[in-house]
């Protein structure tokens, strides 16, 4: 399992609605967790954290320079092994 930063054009994902809280957290805070992917010959794709892409993209949207949203956090599960821990899982 590595971590590695993306930009949010390289990573597909399902537009899914989510909750005026996780977008004020991210916000707030940023991103907390890396989004969950699965990386293949196509690119890189959401298994985990379709909401919170969701939002990142409406906040691009409204502020295309928002600082905390340049690169992405990301785990890449297409090689690894075990599952990521506990603390690591979306919890939204």
């Amino acid at each position: 399992m590595r971590v590695k930063a993306l930009s949010l054009q390289e990573i597909q994902f399902t537009y899914t609605e989510y909750s005026q809280a996780l977008y004020q957290s991210l916000l707030r805070i940023g991103l907390s967790f890396p989004i969950r992917v699965l990386h293949d010959q196509e690119g890189y794709h959401c298994i985990d954290g379709h909401k919170r892409l969701s939002a990142i993209y409406d906040i691009l949207q409204q502020n295309p320079k928002e600082r905390h949203f340049q690169s992405i956090k990301a785990i890449n599960h297409g090689n690894a092994r075990t599952q990521p821990p506990q603390c690591l899982q979306n919890h939204h």
